[in-house]
């Protein structure tokens, strides 16, 4: 919950309540429990289409299961990400993130060529590079909203547009989404909404 996604303050006393309640019970469960039995129902029904949900404690750790998901379904190696994406320290992830995107990111980036970069909100620009690798494409991984890249959202046209595209050549359309959907939906939009603290 750090960076910008702390949208429920530093230190607010109905969360440290709530906090305190869950550390008398316990803090830690290896598998599945009655609050993440609750916490998945309440995802299923906002998202119908999440029938089936993995709790990872880190974005970095979202992404590399997805890419690595992307890759085992659809037997295809290739995933193209955003010019200044951020999807965690990931290694198959980690190119392209910072100005100017031809440079490396670092020298410990693996299998650099398995991924290729697209351009933000430019349709027809992501199309032609996506099409060159169409053969051996897995997926497709953007935030909807550029996070590092200056908060910018993308277009309704662009997200359908290589959603269409990725649909068609049987890859996968992976959103890496943390900036807003469920932080604002049940936080900054809906102030008042109470949510069971258990």
């Amino acid at each position: 919950m750090g960076h910008w996604s702390l949208i429920l303050g530093h230190g607010q006393k109905n969360v440290k309540d709530a906090i305190k309640k869950q550390i008398e019970k316990s803090w830690m469960y290896g598998t599945v429990n009655e609050q993440t039995i609750k916490l998945s129902e309440l995802i299923s029904k906002a998202v119908p289409v999440a029938e089936k949900i993995r709790y990872v404690t880190s974005g970095t750790e979202a992404t590399m299961y997805a890419v690595r998901l992307a890759r085992s379904v659809t037997g295809k190696k290739i995933i193209a990400k955003i010019d200044g994406g951020w999807h965690g320290y990931t290694s198959d992830l980690l190119k392209s993130v910072n100005w100017p995107f031809k440079e490396s990111e670092s020298s410990g980036t693996v299998n650099d060529e398995k991924i290729v970069s697209i351009p933000y909100n430019n349709l027809e620009g992501s199309l032609k590079i996506l099409k060159k690798h169409s053969k051996n494409l897995a997926g497709v991984i953007i935030e909807p909203v550029l996070g590092g890249g200056g908060c910018i959202p993308a277009t309704k046209e662009y997200l359908k547009g290589i959603q269409e595209f990725v649909h068609k050549n049987k890859s996968l359309f992976i959103l890496d989404e943390i900036v807003t959907g469920f932080r604002f939906r049940y936080g900054c939009l809906y102030p008042t909404m109470k949510l069971d603290p258990d």
